[in-house]
């Protein structure tokens, strides 16, 4: 949505199934970078309100890290 708006991308959208990875490598790159961040605030790397609630960092660099 934001490439469309800035002109990176092109202006149709060409669905093929052909195409199509098996796997989802940006959404498993983003699931293994939220995964890092989730765990390393859960040993206590950002100290101890990141180790309680260690989710939300992790949601928020999951959302970050999907290229958009």
């Amino acid at each position: 949505m934001i490439n469309k708006r800035m002109g990176w991308s092109p202006p149709f959208t060409e669905f093929k199934r052909a195409y199509l990875h098996a796997l989802d490598p940006a959404g498993f790159g983003a699931m293994l970078v939220a995964s890092a961040v989730s765990i390393t605030a859960f040993l206590g790397a950002f100290g101890p309100y990141a180790q309680a609630f260690s989710t939300f960092p992790a949601c928020g660099a999951g959302a970050c890290a999907v290229p958009r």
